[in-house]
């Protein structure tokens, strides 16, 4: 009897290894971003840039932009801070959040194109509005990179929506 709790017990301890050394598929991306003042523009150098549910933080280089590689995909709370300014504190998602084709840039949750995208994409760029819930959504063209919202997405959206344009590129 000893002899066949011994054999269960390693047949489960090299079962318990093999399953150990399975790779585990954890998605994780990079948050990217680029910090300026609100009314000139102009890039800001050494703002830290903070995740509040990680504690993992950085400090934007000479051009405003910040990297905090490796973020598992999620929703975060990221808390910007520099002297001088009223600390930023705005919800980011991490990882895909994009569903369809772009366009939904208000994150409506039937994930409808409409006039209120329109809006909020115009206050976002040219008013210092809302960040949108998912800065994919509303990369509309997909141009992706460190700024990939810009006025070829307005182009494209009024485009698709009043002209009959091509449709926004589609998530991945």
């Amino acid at each position: 009897m000893i002899k066949n709790k011994t054999s269960i017990v390693l047949v489960f301890t090299v079962l318990l290894f093999l399953i150990c050394l399975l790779p585990i598929n954890i998605k994780a991306d990079d948050v990217i971003g680029t910090v300026t003042d609100s009314d000139t523009g102009v890039p800001l150098p050494n703002v830290v840039v903070k995740i509040l549910e990680t504690g993992d933080s950085t400090k934007t280089d000479n051009n405003g932009n910040y990297f905090i590689p490796n973020v598992v995909n999620g929703s975060y709370t990221l808390l910007v801070g520099a002297l001088n300014y009223t600390p930023l504190v705005f919800t980011r998602t991490i990882g895909s959040c994009c569903v369809g084709i772009r366009g939904n840039v208000n994150g409506d949750p039937a994930d409808q194109i409409d006039i209120s995208d329109l809006v909020f994409l115009v206050g976002f760029m040219f008013q210092s509005g809302v960040i949108p819930p998912c800065m994919e959504e509303a990369d509309i063209n997909g141009s992706g990179g460190v700024a990939p919202i810009d006025i070829s997405d307005l182009v494209t959206l009024v485009a698709y929506m009043f002209q009959g344009g091509t449709d926004p590129s589609p998530c991945f």
